[in-house]
């Protein structure tokens, strides 16, 4: 049975992944899901696009090691320009406990490459029940 993910405002979510495969992939999915998708390759293209992008994003899917900027400097970097902004972070390999806690004033979660699209919706569904933090970091768009 498809996992199904309630989104009737179609959310803003950024996709972050190097891959061009992978990256289209998660694109289609949250598509289906009813979300507006913008994309990137790496996280300075990321910060372009959501500089450009004239709403709020709800939702940042980055894949952790990319060139230029990672997940993790990019998650530093946009994590206090979205109030209520989640970050699923996609990887071969699993971020340490202690890293992933330092975030903690942002949801975040990891899902472990590969994936389907079952468990990437399924990780969505329970990134976005995980209560809302004000995220304390600090940091304004195009800086």
């Amino acid at each position: 049975m498809p996992i199904s993910v309630t989104n009737v405002d179609a959310d803003t979510v950024l996709v972050v992944e190097d891959d061009d495969f992978i990256r289209d992939l998660v694109r289609r999915v949250l598509v289906d899901l009813g979300y507006h998708v913008i994309s990137a390759p790496n996280g300075e293209r990321a910060l372009d696009e959501a500089v450009a992008h004239a709403g709020p994003v709800r939702l940042v899917v980055s894949d952790i090691n990319m060139p230029e900027m990672g997940g993790w400097n990019l998650l530093e970097r946009v994590r206090g320009w979205y109030p209520g902004l989640r970050f699923l972070l996609i990887s071969g390999e699993a971020p340490s406990p202690e890293t992933m806690a330092e975030f903690k004033e942002t949801p975040t979660a990891f899902l472990g490459k590969p994936f389907t699209p079952s468990q990437l919706a399924s990780a969505i569904k329970d990134l976005f029940e995980q209560p809302a933090r004000a995220n304390t970091a600090s940091g304004s768009r195009g800086q």
